[in-house]
């Protein structure tokens, strides 16, 4: 019996030490009682100082340190409820846990939400001068040099306290849609074609997309999106709120858009976002290209959206065990030096990982964690070629996430969305390096090249694709516009004509695709997938031709944090997002794989 036909496991069936190990944050729930009843109590503190600010430097330092204090225990108290929730989305106690984490953060929101509007009553001069008056806060010198950037953006501290106390309305959307997603959407079975039944899951939908059977891919496709499809207008409703929830805060700090609003407090140029649709866009050409050639490689007379994912080859798809694959990715990783390489197979024995998917557990993979734990890393591992980049992927994301949090001080110890999938995506294109390096194996090589295609198309064409459906989508809402099932279905099947070209079929179901979309409830996050792999191609060649150096630079970019912009640190790493040009040399890798599968083929 395949892993597909297995009944999924319990919780508490999954062996410990194939789990993440979240007594580093919390001995027991008590101890996350105790700093959740003290975050509680701090909070007439913080609020007993408002009006004092304006005394001098020493009340400033005094209520930054308590305010980063509080969010730290509080960043800690919300980290663990969700871990525990996503470990079993159907066990109500953790949900419960999650709520109150939840709405505890809100309501530090609230207490905390006088300090930087009291701060915006002094001017750039006393704030300047305070800086220059105590040394001790010279570590927040960045911070009030972001305050003063932001000055228009911030409203009166009356008017924040009340936004803030609405944290927990704006996040309904998404706390609806994560729900009915994981935990209460059920699908129809697949049956294979030796009769057995697959359970159809979120977690198990991208392996039945690899199978050679196109039956059980077509199966796959077709019932999935058939039962999102009977929720249309209810997931349509859902995410429509979500956007005017993101236009609401836009303009409630005079941002002229939801795109600035999300672009702006990172010092990202807004054509940043522009360049990386109109390069992509005008390189749709050699998507059209890579259709016509896994048309090809398939023998299919027609090509639709469910034989993008399977493998190119009747070869039997190579599996990697969980060990096996966590041995590779650390050889991989040996151009980035000793350090980084002994901190990885620390965190691999260190239990960051909770590997195996089982009932309840939430879908898909992320790196998580506090300031003051480990990264933490989820997983759903399937044995699979793609598990084994996914598991790359992730403990990018931790070890950027601990490089940051050993080396920055609170203020600066996470990093931007911009900058968070350069150090994942980097990850997976030196595993690749290293597997075509290592392996005389022919059908692993093939493998690579369609895999490296396959993650350009799905991370920089298909991520644009979704950001240039999101911007549309809040522009249309921003004119006055209703988003409806039937306007949200339109508009993404034109964005798939226009990306995907006359070889794809378009299929009854595909014009729902939006709707399963967790992201999309995250405003203007998925672009970054896309200007992230532009970055780490671009990084991953300067490492592979310069060396040590260009490593160290790379290190070093992981170190700081958000002590610098995300443009700045890009840049220190050696590479400029301001311009078209990594977008584009992403395009022309992408062309270079197509022409080493070409010549295979040939």
């Amino acid at each position: 019996m395949t892993t597909l036909t297995k009944p999924l496991a319990s919780r508490d069936s999954i062996a410990v030490e194939d789990t993440w190990d979240l007594s580093v944050l919390y001995a027991d729930e008590a101890a996350w009682e105790a700093d959740f009843a003290q975050i509680t109590q701090l909070l007439p503190e913080i609020q007993a100082l408002q009006g004092t600010l304006s005394t001098g430097p020493q009340a400033l330092l005094k209520v930054l340190q308590l305010q980063d204090r509080i969010w730290m225990l509080t960043e800690q108290v919300m980290v663990y409820g969700y871990l525990r929730g996503d470990e079993d989305t159907t066990n109500t106690h953790y949900q419960a846990l999650e709520e109150r984490a939840s709405s505890l953060s809100a309501k530090v929101g609230a207490a905390t939400a006088w300090i930087d509007p009291e701060l915006l009553t002094l001017t750039d001069e006393q704030l300047k001068g305070y800086l220059a008056e105590d040394a001790q806060l010279q570590v927040y010198h960045r911070v009030i040099d972001d305050l003063i950037r932001m000055r228009p953006h911030i409203r009166s501290a009356e008017v924040e306290a009340v936004l803030a106390q609405t944290a927990d309305v704006r996040r309904g959307a998404s706390s609806i849609f994560n729900t009915f997603n994981d935990a209460d959407l059920k699908f129809p079975s697949v049956v294979d074609a030796s009769g057995q039944q697959i359970d159809l899951t979120q977690a198990r939908y991208s392996s039945l997309l690899e199978s050679a059977d196109r039956s059980v891919r077509k199966q796959a496709f077709e019932n999935l999106h058939s039962t999102y499809k009977q929720y249309r207008n209810t997931l349509a409703a859902t995410y429509a709120a979500s956007v005017r929830g993101d236009i609401f805060s836009a303009r409630v700090h005079n941002y002229e858009s939801a795109l600035e609003a999300a672009l702006k407090p990172n010092e990202i140029p807004l054509s940043v976002y522009e360049n990386l649709v109109a390069t992509v866009r005008a390189n749709a050409d050699k998507m059209h290209r890579y259709l016509r050639l896994r048309k090809r490689l398939l023998n299919l007379d027609e090509l639709h959206t469910y034989d993008l994912y399977t493998p190119l080859t009747n070869q039997p798809p190579l599996r990697f065990a969980f060990d096996d694959a966590a041995s590779l990715v650390l050889e991989s990783v040996a151009p980035l030096g000793a350090e980084y390489g002994h901190m990885l197979g620390n965190g691999l024995e260190s239990r960051w990982i909770d590997k195996y998917e089982n009932q309840g557990k939430r879908s898909g993979a992320y790196s998580g964690g506090a300031y003051t734990s480990p990264p933490f890393v989820l997983l759903n591992y399937q044995d699979s070629l793609d598990s084994m980049f996914t598991l790359a992927h992730e403990l990018g994301h931790a070890m950027h996430s601990h490089f940051t949090r050993t080396t920055q001080p609170y203020a600066y110890g996470h990093y931007t969305l911009f900058v968070a999938e350069v150090a994942s995506t980097l990850n997976e294109a030196l595993l690749a390096e290293h597997l075509l390096k290592t392996s005389d194996n022919p059908a692993l090589r093939f493998q690579i090249v369609t895999q490296q295609l396959n993650d350009i198309r799905t991370t920089l064409f298909r991520q644009t694709l979704f950001a240039e459906f999101e911007l549309e989508a809040h522009r249309r809402v921003e004119a006055g516009q209703a988003l409806t099932a039937d306007s949200l279905s339109e508009l993404y099947l034109s964005l798939v004509k226009a990306y995907y070209g006359p070889e794809l079929v378009i299929d009854r179901d595909l014009d729902i695709e939006w709707a399963r979309i967790p992201h999309f409830y995250r405003a203007f996050y998925v672009y970054q997938y896309a200007t992230g792999i532009s970055a780490a191609l671009a990084l991953t060649d300067r490492i592979k031709r310069e060396g040590e150096g260009a490593a160290a630079d790379y290190v070093q970019f992981l170190r700081s944090g958000s002590s610098k912009s995300s443009i700045e640190l890009l840049q220190g790493a050696g590479v400029d997002m301001t311009t078209p040009q990594p977008v584009q040399r992403a395009m022309d890798m992408f062309a270079h794989w197509l022409d080493e599968l070409e010549s295979m083929m040939d």
